[in-house]
């Protein structure tokens, strides 16, 4: 496994997955820097590249023991949370449980989210019981649905579509409101 320690904004303008794709061919499995692009770093985790924020300090302190060390090995550890170089202390990293479980069990994004499609499915089947507007067209599957919620001066609508057990939103709207005084 190759891994890259690079400067700030890693991969800002690379809003095309083919950027990651590029590095993964090239055997690159891991980024590490202080900040991404953000399309880049989602669109990393989506395609099995790690993208670890550290601090330069920390890059930099790394750097150094890899140049003094003879083996130039850096270790990845997604089950501790740490990077381990020769000659240097462990450096411990946060990462979102969503984003380090799908790596760990070598998932992709939709396999993720496959894992939950029975919880998914009685979701769905008791939500469309429960609300008497969903719109469900029956030859393609697709479920068109207006969701209104009201707060204080304000009424939020969302129209979703689901799809094969999935919900994919497709615009929301916030109305806020005014009362005028009655004359």
């Amino acid at each position: 496994m190759r891994v890259i320690l690079a400067g700030p904004n890693f991969g800002c303008g690379s809003s095309r997955e083919t950027a990651v794709w590029s590095l993964r061919e090239a055997g690159i499995r891991c980024v590490i820097a202080p900040s991404f692009g953000d399309i880049f770093h989602d669109n990393a985790y989506q395609n099995g590249l790690l993208p670890l924020k550290l601090d330069m300090a920390s890059i930099e302190a790394l750097v150094n023991a890899l140049n003094a060390s003879n083996t130039s090995e850096l270790t990845v550890n997604l089950e501790r949370l740490e990077l381990r170089a020769a000659g240097h202390e462990p450096v411990r990293f946060e990462m979102p449980e969503d984003r380090r479980r799908p790596l760990l069990e070598g998932m992709d994004q939709l396999d993720f989210m496959l894992r939950d499609a029975a919880e998914i499915g009685a979701f769905e089947q008791k939500d469309e019981q429960s609300r008497p507007w969903p719109i469900r067209d029956s030859r393609s599957g697709y479920r068109t649905t207006c969701f209104r919620s009201s707060g204080r001066n304000r009424v939020s609508v969302t129209f979703s579509t689901s799809y094969g057990g999935f919900t994919l939103p497709m615009f929301s709207c916030i109305f806020s409101m005014r009362l005028m005084p009655s004359r």
